[in-house]
C-alpha cells in the first residue's frame, strides 16, 4: 500500500500479483505511445489451504509461493524483479473514516496520525498488529465519510515481503485489491464525471463490489461466496460431482428468460451441428440451482448503486465491469445487465471496441484466447498500474 524506494522514468511496469485463495496470477505491461499493453499473463493454481470459516489465505502457502516466483523470475517469464502485490478481505479489511480537510506541515502529521489510530480501533485485528493506510474520497456533502481506509495483520505483510525476497524480487508495494481492479477498470474505460460505475469481482472464495466515483473506489462490500460455492451449489442441485458441476458452469452457463429480450441464445449450442436443446436444457438446470444467489447479488448490487447515488447526487448509474474467474459464467452478463439495466461488460468486451488504453500482446492474446479469459487477470493488471500514475 505504500510504494518503496524512488520511482524512475521507465517502459514496463513492475510485475503485478494477485493473491487469492486458489492460486496467484501474474501480469505485467509496457507502456507504448500512451497506450498499456498486456506483454505477459500467468496463473498459478495451488490447493486450497484456507479454513472454510475465515477464507484468508494461509501464510504457508504465500511462503510456498516464493519458489514458485523464483523459477518465474529466474526463466525469463517477466522482465526485471520489482513486484506489487495485491490482497483482498479477509486478508484486509477497508474501513470508512471522517477525516478534516487536508493541512500542513504539522496539522498533517497529525491528522495521518489519527488515521492510523482510527483504523486499528475499526480493525477487527489485536492492537498493536496491524498495518494501516488510506485514500481520500470524492468530496460530498450528503456523505460525512471522507477518507477510506486499510487495515491489513503485519504478519501477513511480512509473510508477503519475505515471499517477494526469498523468491529475489523486490517488492514495491502491497495494495488494496480494491483500488488495483478499479485502476485496471478505468484503463477500459473512461469514466465520466456525473457517473456511478462499478467493478464485480466473483472469485473463487468470494463476490466483492466496488463502487465507484470518478477514478476512486467510494464502497466495497462483500456480496458473499464465490465460484466455488456455485459450484458446489450447482452439484447439489444436478446431483453431480464438483468437477463436473464446474464443467457445466463454464461451458454451458445459465439460461434464463429476460423480462424484456427474450430468452438469450442457448448457452453452448453449436448451431453448426443444428442441435443445442440439450445443452440449452443443462443451461436452464444451472439458472435454476443458482437462480435464488444470482438474484441476490443482483438485488445487493441495485442498493449499493442506490446508496452511493444518494451520497453523490446527480450522478447516474453506469457500466458494470465483471472480473474474476467466476464471471466468465455463460449469459452471467445478460442476467445482470437485464437486472439492473446499465451495461454489464467483460474486460474483452472493451478491448475489442478498441477505444479502451489497454491492449493485448500477440502473447497476452494467445493466453486470453486459450479459455483464460481477462476477466481473471483485471486485479493483476491493476497492480501493474502505479496508484499516482505513469512516474
Amino acid at each position: 500500500m505504500v510504494a518503496i524506494g524512488t520511482a524512475r522514468r521507465r517502459t514496463l511496469s513492475p510485475i503485478g500479483i494477485d493473491l487469492g485463495l486458489t492460486g496467484a496470477r501474474l501480469a505485467q505491461l509496457r507502456r507504448v505511445e500512451g497506450t498499456w499493453v498486456v506483454e505477459r499473463l500467468v496463473r498459478w493454481g495451488v490447493p486450497a489451504t484456507a479454513g472454510p470459516e475465515d477464507g484468508e489465505t494461509s501464510l504457508e502457502e504465500i511462503a510456498r509461493l516464493a519458489a514458485r516466483l523464483r523459477r518465474v523470475l529466474h526463466q525469463g517469464d517477466f522482465a526485471g524483479t520489482e513486484l506489487t502485490v495485491g490482497l483482498s478481505q479477509p486478508d484486509l479489511e477497508l474501513h470508512p473514516l471522517e477525516l478534516p480537510e487536508r493541512g500542513d506541515g504539522e496539522v498533517e502529521r497529525q491528522m495521518q496520525a489519527a488515521a492510523r489510530w482510527e483504523v486499528e480501533r475499526l480493525s477487527r485485528f489485536p492492537e498493536g498488529t496491524t498495518e494501516s493506510a488510506h485514500w481520500r474520497l470524492p468530496a460530498s456533502r450528503r456523505t460525512r465519510t471522507t477518507a477510506m481506509g486499510v487495515a491489513v495483520p503485519s504478519t501477513r505483510v511480512r509473510a508477503v515481503w519475505d515471499m517477494c525476497r526469498s523468491a529475489g524480487g523486490d517488492c514495491r508495494r502491497i495494495d488494496a485489491a480494491a483500488c488495483a481492479l478499479s485502476r485496471a477498470a478505468v484503463l477500459l474505460r473512461r469514466p465520466r464525471e456525473d457517473e456511478v460505475w462499478a467493478v464485480l469481482d466473483v472469485g473463487a472464495r468470494a463476490t466483492r463490489l466496488i463502487l465507484c466515483v470518478d477514478e476512486v473506489p467510494v464502497l466495497a462490500r462483500s456480496l458473499g461466496p464465490g465460484g466455488q460455492a456455485w459450484s458446489k451449489r450447482i452439484a447439489e442441485a444436478l446431483h453431480l460431482s464438483e468437477e463436473s458441476a464446474e464443467l457445466h458452469k463454464c461451458d454451458q452457463g445459465i439460461r434464463f428468460s429476460g423480462p424484456s429480450r427474450g430468452d438469450p441464445p442457448a448457452a453452448g449450442a453449436d448451431a453448426r451441428r443444428g442441435g443445442g436443446a440439450p445443452l440449452a436444457e443443462l443451461a436452464g438446470l444451472v439458472f435454476s440451482a443458482l437462480r435464488v444467489e444470482l438474484e441476490r447479488i443482483a438485488d445487493e448490487i441495485i442498493r449499493s448503486y442506490e446508496y452511493v447515488m444518494q451520497c453523490y447526487p446527480g450522478r447516474k448509474a453506469a457500466d458494470l465491469i465483471l472480473a474474476g474467474a467466476g464471471s466468465c459464467l455463460t449469459n452471467f452478463d445478460t442476467f445482470l445487465a437485464e437486472r439492473l439495466g446499465v451495461p454489464a461488460c467483460h474486460p474483452q468486451t472493451y478491448v475489442d471496441q478498441g477505444r479502451a488504453g489497454l491492449r493485448l500482446s500477440e502473447n497476452a492474446g494467445q493466453r486470453v484466447a486459450c479459455r483464460e479469459a481477462l476477466d481473471g487477470y483485471l486485479g493483476a493488471v491493476g497492480l501493474c498500474v502505479p496508484p499516482e500514475g505513469w512516474a
